[in-house]
């Protein structure tokens, strides 16, 4: 199994932990393939990851065009989301398909089954990639679609599956290189408004279970079927799960399970010690801390993240 991912150091943790929930989950041979602009922040993590059924090639991105990638400033966004558009550039060309993975997805389910089926009807289709559509076009949202020259459903590029052996044939870096400059000054979802510009809905469907929208589909009540159906779960938006706040509800015990799991401590991340602070008693006094399956635990985390930064 070929999987992909692009990160920066900020997503270090996260993606160690994505990349743990699919070893834990299946038990096919995988091949991990990461661009990442700082490759050795990620080595000691890396260690932990490999094994005999696990071959991991991790990638330095270089930007040899000095581009500068648009509305990332004062953002939860950062340049590694445009890395994307470059997959074809750092991929073996042996490698023909790949399932692309966000580093803020947790696996729940084997997907092996559904991970070849979907390749294989990728291959057999007209199209390069496979996607989840998040949006049709409405007289609500007309906007969206004037913005970025498009008349096609809008898909969440969280989740992929890319024929790449069609992308190379179609030149398609390239020619999203040149979408992402005629759009650069309208583009508000970074590269996937990129992607959707240029694809305009010509992708290929795939069950939304694969790509499971935190901010859409989550319902408090139905968080054990999503252990029984959902294969990715998708922290989608600025709320995460390892914000401090956010930390403890109900969606965000499915990663930090695995933070507990592998770390022996909740993962919380903050850039403001007064703001971590004032989140951390909001906690306390609202005795939302009472919610963790490890209340001792969480306080551990909360304090030593707070006044000493010890993170992972």
């Amino acid at each position: 199994m070929n999987i992909f991912y692009c990160f920066d150091k900020n997503y270090n943790t996260q993606a160690y932990l994505s990349i743990q929930s699919i070893k834990d989950i299946t038990k096919e041979k995988l091949n991990i393939f990461i661009l990442h602009n700082e490759p050795k922040s990620f080595s000691k993590l890396l260690k932990q990851l490999e094994d005999s059924d696990t071959n991991i090639s991790i990638n330095k991105f270089d930007n040899t065009n000095n581009i500068k990638f648009p509305n990332i400033e004062n953002s939860h966004i950062s340049e590694a989301t445009y890395y994307r558009l470059f997959i074809g550039e750092y991929l073996d060309k042996k490698i023909d398909r790949i399932l692309y993975v966000d580093a803020d997805t947790v696996c729940l389910n084997d997907f092996t089954e559904i991970y070849y089926e979907n390749l294989n009807n990728l291959k057999e289709s007209k199209f390069i990639i496979g996607a989840r559509t998040v949006g049709e076009k409405t007289s609500q949202n007309r906007d969206i679609w004037e913005r970025l020259d498009m008349d096609g459903k809008y898909f969440n590029a969280g989740v992929m599956f890319i024929d790449m052996k069609k992308w190379r044939i179609e030149n398609t870096q390239n020619k999203l290189l040149d979408k992402l400059e005629t759009l650069r000054d309208k583009i508000v979802y970074w590269d996937q408004d990129v992607l959707n510009s240029f694809f305009n809905g010509q992708y290929m469907e795939i069950n939304k279970n694969l790509n499971f929208d935190t901010s859409v589909d989550f319902v408090d009540e139905d968080i054990n079927k999503i252990y029984e159906d959902v294969y990715f779960v998708h922290y989608v938006g600025s709320n995460k799960p390892w914000d401090i706040l956010s930390s403890l509800d109900k969606k965000s015990v499915l990663y930090q399970n695995l933070s507990i799991k592998y770390f022996n401590r909740y993962h919380l991340v903050g850039n403001f010690r007064r703001k971590d602070l004032i989140d951390f008693l909001k906690i306390l006094l609202g005795l939302k801390f009472l919610k963790a399956n490890n209340i001792l635990l969480f306080l551990i985390s909360c304090v030593k993240f707070i006044f000493f930064k010890k993170t992972i």
